[in-house]
């Protein structure tokens, strides 16, 4: 997958079965990501989610972008996820929730 700024990025899908403690059980590079948290991919399906959707123009070619805020329940800190990595999020939820993924329906 190629960013509109040619960044080249191999998205990695998993299922993690509890227990898993993302604050034990990962070790993070302070250089390259300031936290991790977990979001129920369920809530990427959910249209009323999105904070903010706009069309871009970005170099002749059209593309959404989506920004999403989520308030993590294990520290009470708000993440904004945005760019690339909603738009990968958004469209792993798509294929895991099919047509339902606008309405955030099952």
């Amino acid at each position: 997958l190629e960013s509109v700024n040619g960044l080249c990025v191999t998205p990695v899908v998993a299922r993690i079965k509890p227990p898993f403690d993302i604050h034990s059980d990962l070790t993070l590079c302070p250089r390259e990501v300031e936290a991790a948290f977990a979001v129920p991919l369920e809530y990427f399906a959910n249209d009323e989610n999105v904070a903010e959707c706009k069309e871009i123009d970005w170099k002749g070619s059209k593309f959404t972008m989506r920004t999403y805020y989520y308030t993590c329940s294990s520290s009470g800190r708000e993440f904004k996820i945005w760019g690339l990595t909603a738009g990968i999020i958004h469209h792993v939820a798509q294929v895991a929730y099919g047509e339902h993924a606008s309405s955030g329906t099952k």
